[in-house]
């Protein structure tokens, strides 16, 4: 489980990306097909140490002579995709339960969740139905603010979570802090 607290909901967002392994986008990273990938991740003691995670030294040698199967190509992207730093994918997997404390207005009604024996607000974050997109492509171009990622976070996760149709309809915000965020 991942945790990030703050006094505002985007800065404990920002918080539970990091603590789930987000990080600014090297740009050095650039490498788009597996060969390329496959040479960085050789050139690095970071990148031969990932490598030493998903394959044998023999393996990682035989991939320079002839291509690796699909599985292992999706495993060396990964790999480089880590070491590249970026947005962590773990928050937007399938069955990601994004649960909240803190105050959380619903339409009129405003109430402190998680504090007091009270549940905390939970979202699911998978993708789809949540869209993270432009939460992930603010930050991997470095340019997302707090107040981006709670704005974007209301519009196109919480928005698009099915359990909470009925509950947002664009009116549900993260008022007063602090909020801690776990990802489960």
């Amino acid at each position: 489980m991942a945790t990030g607290s703050a006094e505002e909901f985007g800065a404990a967002l920002r918080a539970v990306l990091i603590d789930l392994g987000g990080a600014a986008r090297k740009k050095s990273y650039r490498a788009k097909g597996w060969r390329a990938q496959l040479a960085g991740l050789r050139r690095t003691r970071a990148g031969r140490s990932a490598l030493a995670g998903i394959a044998t030294p023999r393996t990682i040698a035989a991939w320079a002579k002839r291509s690796p199967s699909k599985r292992n190509v999706g495993l060396i992207a990964q790999a480089y995709a880590a070491l590249a730093g970026g947005f962590p994918p773990f928050i937007c997997r399938q069955g990601a339960q994004i649960l909240i404390t803190g105050t959380v207005d619903i339409g009129d009604d405003s109430r402190v969740r998680g504090e007091g024996g009270r549940s905390r607000f939970l979202v699911d974050g998978s993708e789809p139905p949540a869209d993270w997109t432009r939460i992930r492509d603010g930050w991997e171009a470095g340019t997302i603010t707090d107040r981006e990622l709670d704005r974007w976070f209301t519009e196109d996760v919480v928005e698009n979570d099915p359990d909470l149709k009925d509950l947002s309809q664009g009116s549900v915000e993260f008022t007063t802090g602090p909020f801690t965020i776990d990802v489960d």
